[in-house]
């Protein structure tokens, strides 16, 4: 299973840390940056328009999932909200308590081939979106095909994208969906754990690495509500008298959205 980190930056030195590890039972950790804890507990900070609780709730509802941490941005003027559990993450709107963006990491295509024509795919999309009134999604719907094994339906208000939903082109399922009105800046991950760790793994060009743990996966937000989202692919060669022990070690991160790979560090 894929090691599901969330990560969302603020804008000065503190880092709210979300990652599923084994040293809690499995439990999703929020924390500030060079702390620990196995508790959901937000820093006490300015209060938003909308509650710590409030925003809990409307991303359990999105993810379907009571077992969920929450975390927020540390300072102005974004507030955001990110809510992770075991299918992905969602965004919430701090001053309105929207649900901004939902990300369902487990149904990103990997290699599967496309089974789904842009009709299906668009009534899939249509389907969600009626399951959640909430998105408030009107205009007209236009459905193309994008990258990485997903199809996009984007609902068109004013001659701009105002809710846009990604489908999984081989399954039908839901992968991610952004509201873009007044968050322009934002953009859904469009690339799995497997896909990231090929692109690592090539990045890397290392014979014979493996990982030693799953990919990590966190989000980014900065100042300006753009949004980066990353999976951290640890790799490494495993020693000839310990297979759990790896030399050779380094850490690349992909860009799961471009795929553009960066090595963070590497030893040889």
């Amino acid at each position: 299973m894929t090691r599901l980190g969330g990560l969302l930056r603020g804008f000065g030195a503190t880092i709210v840390t979300v990652a599923i590890v084994g040293g809690c039972s499995g439990r999703l950790l929020v924390a500030p940056e060079g702390s620990c804890a196995c508790s959901g507990a937000v820093p006490s900070e300015v209060p938003w328009p909308i509650a710590v609780d409030e925003a809990r709730t409307a991303g359990t509802e999105m993810l379907g999932t009571t077992d969920v941490e929450i975390g927020r941005s540390s300072q102005e003027p974004v507030h955001v909200y990110l809510v992770t559990g075991e299918p992905g993450f969602a965004l919430v709107d701090g001053d309105t308590g929207a649900v901004i963006e939902a990300a369902f990491l487990w149904t990103l295509p990997g290699d599967a081939p496309r089974f789904l024509t842009l009709t299906q795919a668009r009534a899939a999309a249509e389907a969600f979106v009626g399951q959640h009134p909430e998105l408030r999604a009107s205009g007209t719907a236009a459905t193309a095909e994008g990258e990485h094994g997903l199809d996009i339906v984007r609902w068109m208000e004013g001659g701009s994208t105002s809710v846009e939903v990604a489908v999984n082109a081989n399954s039908g399922t839901i992968a991610s969906f952004v509201d873009l009105r007044g968050h322009p800046h934002l953009v859904a991950p469009s690339i799995g754990s497997d896909a990231a760790f090929r692109l690592a793994a090539a990045a890397f060009d290392v014979p014979g690495e493996q990982a030693p743990s799953p990919p990590e996966f966190r989000v980014e937000i900065d100042d300006h509500g753009q949004q980066r989202n990353i999976w951290s692919v640890g790799l490494g060669i495993p020693t000839a008298t310990e297979a759990d022990v790896f030399e050779h070690g380094g850490l690349v991160e992909v860009d799961a959205v471009t795929g553009q790979t960066s090595i963070i560090k590497g030893s040889s």
